[in-house]
């Protein structure tokens, strides 16, 4: 096992390593460093952000947002694929609505809240939107799956409902569902600072990946730093989640 998880990081580490050689050689060969930095500038660039307050300030911020973002989407998501899968009324009733969320372009979502959400709020409310859907069929996929297999010897044995959700629907579809959470929630770090962007949040890592973009003449190092912490921000992320699922792991949810 331990042989395995050190190879795959050292795949890893060569990959990156090659991206990176990649990436110097085209800034070589393009030989316009305001446009295309080298490697060993950007790297100096992300290592003095760490030197300011204010860094760390939006960059707290913006994965609060995001946390915020999914957390609510997958209350709601849970609720509401718990109800459907009991009621085909309401799973119906929903459809419509979960499709045009997951099919509707984020771009058109951000332009049109733009009008009605203030700054400080958009990118939550964008996150949400863009999080909601894929939750929402996830959960309704993997409970009405562990429903089918499960809920006719839950009857027999007059199982209770609440029984049933933690100890039968949960146990049974919960490595799946932290998977997808995994994405989610790092899907939900990059739509936030997209909306961050769009909206010039305040005390935000996509307003300040803004104002590198808008001082372009200077230099695009700091974007690129910048870019590098939203890319560490969505792996935490994902490395948030895997830390619940391992923590997870063999323990019984429900008596």
């Amino acid at each position: 096992m331990k042989k395995s998880l050190l190879k795959n990081l050292l795949f890893s580490a060569i990959g990156f390593v090659v991206i990176l050689l990649i990436w110097q050689i085209c800034a070589k060969v393009y030989n316009k460093p305001l446009i295309l930095p080298g490697v060993g500038s950007t790297i100096k660039q992300f290592a003095l952000l760490f030197t300011t307050k204010q860094f760390y300030v939006d960059t707290l911020l913006t994965f609060l947002r995001s946390l915020s973002a999914f957390l609510l989407a997958f209350a709601l998501a849970f609720v509401l694929a718990t109800a459907a899968v009991t009621s085909s009324k309401l799973y119906h009733a929903l459809k419509p609505a979960v499709s045009i969320l997951a099919t509707t372009p984020i771009m058109a979502v951000l332009l049109l809240l733009l009008v009605f959400v203030k700054s400080m709020f958009l990118p939550i409310v964008v996150a949400f939107l863009m999080t909601f859907p894929v939750l929402y069929t996830a959960i309704y996929t993997q409970f009405s799956s562990a429903e089918a297999n499960f809920g006719n010897m839950c009857k027999v044995y007059k199982v209770s409902f609440f029984n049933k959700l933690f100890s039968v629907w949960l146990p049974t579809s919960l490595n799946a569902l932290l998977n997808t959470c995994k994405t989610t929630l790092s899907m939900s770090v990059k739509v936030t600072i997209s909306g961050e962007v769009l909206a010039y949040t305040a005390n935000s890592l996509g307003n300040a990946m803004q104002q590198s973009a808008n001082s372009y003449s200077l230099g695009t190092e700091k974007l690129l730093a910048y870019c590098f912490v939203a890319l560490l921000l969505s792996m935490l992320a994902e490395l948030l989640v895997w830390a619940v699922q391992k923590l997870l792991k063999g323990v019984k949810l429900w008596h």
